[in-house]
């Protein structure tokens, strides 16, 4: 027959009674001091490897409790820079401003002198012709109406701008009546009278003003060419010029106006039917 087994019975010899006690103390202390030889060196080189970040911000570290140490100083908080002090401004000094018209050279102002000079001799004419009008007056009126005879002043012509229109031609209205004609066509004396001025007048081009008895001053403008000279006395239907285009103008023709006593510019249509010339 075979015994029932227990624990008692079946357990090894060397675990029962005191002797068994000893034994399993002696292997569990062996086990143990194996075990911490293994995990301890572990561990320290997982700390050193990455060191728990957390723990050191909530636990910082403390100074050391040896005796004779101190613990360290604590930086010294770095001082903010000093704000910067701006230089003051150097005073703006406005730079001489660069003459913008070149000096003119000694031939422009030899230009501007016989301009001078061109512009004297014509003033300097026309006060002669208006004195020389005023004596021809006077003798007019001692002689008495020397001729009340009027001519057209353009034998052959096409009317073409009229007086008192208006246009970019003119600054206000045309002042005078046009007559065109080919270049070189004659031009009259419209009546009897004393040439008081024969020069070029701006946008008339060559212009000659011949003053009458009855006190009526006719202009002829744009002519090519002068026929007779300031001071020099006409007759009705005497030759005094030609017909052009120079001054302002668009193409040859006589620019023809009457100025009543040296007045404003009247219709001369008006003026030339007066004196029975139809046009």
């Amino acid at each position: 027959m075979h015994r029932p087994v227990t624990p008692e019975t079946d357990a090894p010899w060397w675990t029962a009674g005191w002797v068994g006690g000893v034994l399993v103390t002696a292997v569990a202390g062996v086990v143990f001091a194996a075990g911490v030889e293994v995990v301890v060196p572990a561990l320290d080189a997982a700390a050193q490897a990455e060191p728990d970040t957390a723990l050191v911000a909530e636990y910082p570290a403390r100074p050391s409790g040896r005796v004779g140490s101190s613990p360290s100083p604590a930086p010294a908080p770095t001082p903010a820079p000093a704000p910067a002090v701006e230089a003051p401004a150097a005073p703006v000094v406005a730079a001489p401003e660069a003459s913008s018209a070149p000096e003119p050279s000694a031939k422009q102002i030899a230009a501007q002198a016989r301009r001078a000079e061109r512009a004297a001799r014509l003033r300097r004419e026309r006060r002669a012709a208006r004195e020389l009008a005023v004596l021809a007056r006077e003798t007019f009126a001692t002689w008495g109406p020397v001729s009340a005879t009027w001519v057209l002043p353009v034998a052959s012509y096409r009317l073409s701008s009229h007086y008192g229109e208006t246009g970019p031609h003119w600054a206000t209205i045309h002042t005078g009546q046009d007559f065109s004609a080919p270049t070189g066509t004659p031009v009259r004396a419209a009546t009897a009278g004393v040439v008081t001025f024969a020069s070029w007048d701006g946008p008339y081009g060559n212009k000659l003003e011949i003053t009458h008895p009855d006190g009526n001053v006719t202009w002829y403008a744009h002519l090519s060419r002068f026929d007779v000279e300031a001071g020099q006395s006409v007759s009705t239907g005497q030759q005094v010029g030609l017909v052009g285009a120079t001054g302002n103008t668009t193409g040859p023709h006589l620019h023809f106006e009457v100025h009543p006593g040296e007045g404003d510019a009247v219709d001369p249509v008006a003026v030339l039917e007066q004196h029975g010339q139809r046009v």
